[in-house]
């Protein structure tokens, strides 16, 4: 136990002097900065000169993106705070939050750090690391500071994450949260390059489903050898963590991932099941492709249309066409998302019957799966959309077309029938004189 707490003491110590040297060195602030004085009109001044913060620095305003995987910028981070990102975004120049980063109040420094270490200054990592560490600060709070520590380099965010996560990874100790365990190994799992396997291997025990599976996750990305625990969890009791772990195993090339793949299709979960066809499809081979072929022929609708999009990776185009006239939309709709990897004779004729689907989900998926066809494949199809299909998708296939061939841009689905088969017409004419003839 002393031999732990000096290490991290050690450790703790060489980011201060790590800190140190950037400072000295000049650490990289915010390009062009300023004064936030200048934007916080009358929040600029005291009786003492000194700068006070602006208003949204008080505020502990963070949220986690709505949609799991959403970003909340270009810049990728999930945890936004709209009155901060309002300010920057107003300004007419980057702002220099630094000089609120040591501020009285642990609301505004926590919120300066995290503003600044967005804009690329390290130097405030330690006042990142004390926001984290801040119990009596909000939760969403901490977790963005923990997702602006992990964005910093490696250097600097791998010893502090692995430091916090020794401090907070403990489910019986006081003030355990596993919102927070999991942010410190999300953000770890950012620095793939770092000797941290055995921070995931021992969540990988842990009481919280959510983190197993994020610590499978993060193993699966990892180049050493998958732990034999990762194997034991397809049997976990939480069906999320059985999926994750088949998906794991399969994508590493387990020796036994096709075997347990076929034993997962009798899950009573239909997650595990739907993972256990994604399974068969990573890993491939004449015998995994059988599989996939019979559940296509006698499986439920999910799985059906799961293992066409599977069976679509592996190139068997044969059998996802054969898809087409399945009775269930879901299948139809995996077969029209597969056309995007078929810009074949058959695949045309494949788009052009599921265009005339019955269901709108099915022929939207067809539309854009031509996206990724080239456009002297794709035209014919969205002209033909164009002029005969349902007024949604006439539109959808018309945006679409008038992004890749300006003359299609000035389309428009909804006017008179004699007006649009004019249109049609002509745009028929414009495309037959560049490119071959449009196919009736």
């Amino acid at each position: 136990m002393h031999a732990n707490l000096l290490a991290r003491h050690a450790q703790l110590f060489g980011l201060m002097t790590l800190s140190a040297t950037l400072m000295a060195g000049g650490c990289r602030s915010v390009d062009a900065p300023r004064d936030l004085a200048d934007a916080a009109d009358d929040h600029t001044a005291s009786t003492d000169d000194a700068v006070k913060p602006p208003p949204e620095l008080f505020l502990d305003a963070w949220t986690k993106a709505a949609v799991p995987g959403a970003d909340a910028d270009s810049s990728g981070y999930r945890w936004q705070h709209a009155p901060l990102a309002k300010l920057t975004q107003s300004a007419t120049e980057p702002l220099d939050f630094s000089p609120f980063a040591d501020n009285g109040n642990p609301v505004v420094s926590a919120n300066a750090a995290i503003m600044q270490a967005r804009a690329g200054d390290s130097g405030v990592f330690l006042q990142l690391i004390d926001a984290v560490r801040d119990a009596d600060l909000k939760l969403p709070l901490r977790n963005a500071a923990t997702e602006a520590l992990a964005r910093l380099d490696a250097t600097l965010a791998v010893p502090s994450l692995t430091s916090l996560i020794d401090e907070f990874d403990d489910p019986d100790a006081a003030g355990y949260s596993p919102e927070l365990h999991l942010e410190l190994l999300e953000g770890l799992a950012r620095h793939v390059e770092a000797n941290a396997t055995q921070y995931f291997v021992k969540a990988l025990a842990d009481r919280s489903a959510t983190i197993r599976i994020e610590a499978i996750r993060a193993l699966e990305a990892n180049h050493e050898e998958l732990p034999q625990r990762v194997v034991d969890l397809r049997r976990d009791r939480d069906p999320h963590v059985r999926a994750a772990a088949l998906l794991c195993l399969a994508r590493r090339h387990h020796p036994d991932a096709l075997d347990f793949a076929q034993t997962a299709l009798a899950d009573l979960h239909l997650d595990v099941r739907l993972a256990a066809v994604a399974a068969l499809g990573e890993v491939g081979g004449d015998e995994a492709q059988r599989a996939l072929a019979r559940l296509v022929a006698r499986d439920s609708e999910a799985v059906r249309a799961a293992a066409v999009g599977a069976l679509a990776a592996a190139g068997d185009d044969v059998t996802v066409f054969a898809s087409a006239g399945d009775t269930a939309w879901q299948v139809r709709t995996s077969v029209g998302r597969a056309l995007a990897r078929f810009p074949t004779e058959r695949g045309v004729a494949i788009a052009r019957q599921l265009l005339a689907d019955r269901n709108a989900e099915v022929r939207s998926a067809v539309v854009e799966s031509l996206a990724q066809w080239p456009l002297e494949q794709a035209g014919p199809v969205l002209l033909a959309a164009m002029a005969e299909a349902p007024t949604p998708t006439r539109k959808q296939a018309s945006e679409q077309l008038g992004r890749r061939w300006p003359p299609a841009a000035s389309f428009s689905g909804d006017g008179p029938n004699d007006y649009r088969r004019q249109r049609i017409t002509e745009l028929e004419q414009a495309w037959a004189a560049t490119h071959a003839p449009t196919p009736r």
